[in-house]
């Protein structure tokens, strides 16, 4: 059984997230670039998500999307959000293969549905055989088809906590989330070393929303869904974009950043 090691690239990390529209393409390449050199140093299969950042979010919080169809004008919003999902992907994809990494898109979308916005069915065969035969998947935070409500959204996190318990066939050794900051904050700008589920509820506080369009809950949401990974053995690291993070996390070297774990 090979191991997957599941990459987030977060939306304020890829994204300009106070300009709409806006890829940071300084951020991109050089994950793009740290991604192919990790990958020729270790064994470990990669799986990657990114988040939407000042695309998606915008016109998702804008026609309440998550809450599925809702009105007159949630059909053409959600139109929208499927539109600036592709938009900024492409881009992901562009700078992953220009560096030689063989990425391959899977869309959410295709794969998951819910039900009241809880998973109920998933069709995960094509990632796994892209696995097995060297490829590296790439998912977002997407919207997700519902069989009451229409339609949801999910995030990038949320699908690859889905990922991790259900990719049959790989043990998945480690989450890495990529964002601005190294790991999680306290209210000195100091890095949690780490969170479990017995001290949450002293840092819980501490995790303040983005004033930002994110729809998906920002930094609480980002280690609730980590700690739901860490129950299950499956261990999160939170870092920054900073050079030589991405890479030294991949390949196991000592990492500034927040470690969430069981």
């Amino acid at each position: 059984m090979k191991n997957l090691i599941l990459i987030k690239f977060g939306g304020s990390a890829i994204t300009e997230k106070n300009k709409r529209k806006t890829p940071n393409y300084k951020v991109i390449n050089q994950l793009a670039r740290e991604i192919a050199e990790a990958r020729k140093k270790t064994k470990d299969l990669l799986l990657i998500g990114h988040g939407q950042g000042s695309f998606a979010h915008v016109p998702a919080k804008k026609f309440k999307t998550k809450e599925g169809n809702i009105n007159l004008k949630s059909a053409i919003g959600i139109a929208q959000v499927r539109l600036e999902c592709i938009e900024l992907n492409a881009i992901i994809l562009d700078a992953l293969i220009k560096n030689q990494v063989p990425a391959v898109t899977f869309e959410p979308h295709a794969f998951l549905t819910t039900n009241y916005q809880l998973p109920t069915t998933h069709y995960l065969d094509p990632i796994i055989i892209a696995l097995q035969n060297n490829l590296v998947p790439v998912i977002y935070g997407d919207t997700i088809m519902d069989k009451k409500i229409g339609w949801t959204i999910y995030s990038g996190e949320q699908i690859l906590n889905i990922l991790a318990l259900n990719l049959s066939g790989f043990k998945p050794k480690l989450i890495i989330e990529v964002g601005q900051t190294e790991g999680v904050l306290d209210t000195n700008s100091k890095t949690i070393p780490k969170i479990t589920p017995g001290n949450f509820k002293s840092i819980e506080k501490m995790l303040s929303e983005t004033t930002t369009a994110d729809v998906t809950g920002g930094m609480k949401h980002k280690v609730q869904e980590a700690l739901t990974l860490a129950q299950k053995g499956i261990p999160t690291l939170l870092i920054s974009s900073k050079p030589g993070n991405p890479k030294n996390a991949i390949l196991g070297k000592k990492t500034q950043g927040t470690w969430i774990i069981k």
